[in-house]
């Protein structure tokens, strides 16, 4: 009777096993980018106001996508459209939620520095997931712009994930990138 139920306890133990290493994730890893390497991958690296987003379903009716229109107010690579769109995976349409950690969340009216590849036709994605998004706020003594992005919650390899604060201009030259006048 012993030996039953040490090995009943031992399959349910595996079952539950096998069950746990069948569910998704919630933790995403991302490989960590330095300024200078989302520079290089990206084809456009953008100021602009976000000023509209919307979710669908793609024509599979198998994920939700969700796509950012940006005015485009400067220009530091690449010579893009006055407006430009962002696609990327997530969102909610007809109710249902698709939550995919790692890309950045959108505002209306926020003004960002974006890095940016070629997506899918004319749209674009942003560089390293939520790594190539930054927000833009001037700082009210000074009146110089900074560059922020918040904490990403997820795990960035190669160095702990935080949050980070410092005058556009140091951005962009980090990034390797001509710093022009910035309004």
């Amino acid at each position: 009777m012993h030996g039953v139920r040490q090995n009943g306890a031992a399959l349910g133990l595996a079952v539950s096993l096998l069950f746990l290493s069948c569910l998704p994730s919630a933790a995403t890893q991302i490989d960590r980018r330095s300024p200078r390497e989302l520079a290089g991958e990206a084809t456009l690296v953008v100021r602009g106001q976000v000023k509209s987003q919307r979710s669908f379903w793609n024509a599979a009716h198998t994920r939700i996508l969700t796509e950012i229109e940006i005015e485009v107010r400067q220009s530091f690579k690449g010579s893009p459209a006055s407006r430009i769109r962002v696609l990327q995976a997530g969102g909610v349409a007809d109710g249902v939620r698709m939550t995919v950690h790692g890309v950045p969340s959108w505002r209306p009216g926020e003004d960002v520095l974006l890095y940016l590849e070629p997506s899918l036709g004319d749209r674009f994605r942003v560089a390293g997931l939520s790594q190539g998004k930054f927000g833009l706020q001037r700082d009210p003594r000074s009146g110089e712009l900074f560059a922020t992005r918040p904490f990403l919650g997820t795990t960035v390899s190669g160095s702990s994930d935080s949050a980070i604060r410092l005058p556009l201009r140091s951005l962009l030259r980090a990034s390797g990138l001509r710093v022009q006048e910035v309004r």
